[in-house]
């Protein structure tokens, strides 16, 4: 009988620790949405998935990304613009680079076109 009782306290704490487990993500130092599970907004930092905080994000979850890159404002490590009157997401590889305004370009990808101006590397 004893026995019997261990081995159910046993699979109890070990259900318990597995599920903690489980739902353990870190929360995200960012806003940017990389993914969403069911009602859970996620984010990807440091190639880890960390699920977004949706109360300081609050303002910014619906932001979509800018089509300029010019920052306006940071805010939890998440540059920002300002598009037709509305706050937008500027994406951190465009901040390392200028914009292409006279270049030819080199090189296409799915998100971004890339050229040269006075040998210097630009983003369309």
């Amino acid at each position: 009988m004893k026995q019997k009782i261990l081995i159910i306290i046993l699979f109890f704490v070990s259900s318990i620790i597995c599920s903690k487990k489980k739902r353990d993500i870190p929360i995200c130092k960012t806003c940017t949405i990389t993914a969403v599970n069911g009602n859970k907004k996620l984010g990807l930092e440091n190639n880890k998935t960390c699920m977004i905080d949706e109360i300081l994000c609050k303002d910014y979850l619906d932001a979509e990304y800018c089509v300029g890159y010019t920052v306006a404002f940071k805010y939890m490590d998440t540059s920002y613009g300002v598009e037709n009157n509305k706050t937008c997401i500027i994406n951190p590889i465009t901040e390392h680079y200028s914009l292409c305004n006279h270049c030819t370009i080199k090189l296409e990808e799915k998100e971004f076109s890339w050229g040269y101006d006075d040998n210097d590397k630009v983003i369309r």
